[in-house]
């Protein structure tokens, strides 16, 4: 990985320590779902949305990372 991201939140631009915190925070909460098929519930509706987050969280850390291209 090169440099962080260029991160606009409602039309502020992060500095690179807020989007380097934004990225750890993201990749560890990444790793809690990857690791942890019950993280967010153990019934099928918080696996689902375990799922789901982890999907997401996982193409917002690969644009963040540059690797979406």
């Amino acid at each position: 990985m090169g440099e962080e991201p260029r991160i606009e939140i409602n039309g502020t631009i992060l500095s690179i320590g807020q989007a380097m915190a934004l990225r750890v925070a993201a990749t560890a909460y990444l790793d809690e779902m990857a690791s942890n098929p019950d993280a967010l519930g153990e019934d099928e509706h918080g696996r689902r949305m375990t799922g789901l987050y982890a999907d997401r969280l996982n193409e917002v850390v690969r644009i963040m990372i540059g690797a979406n291209g």
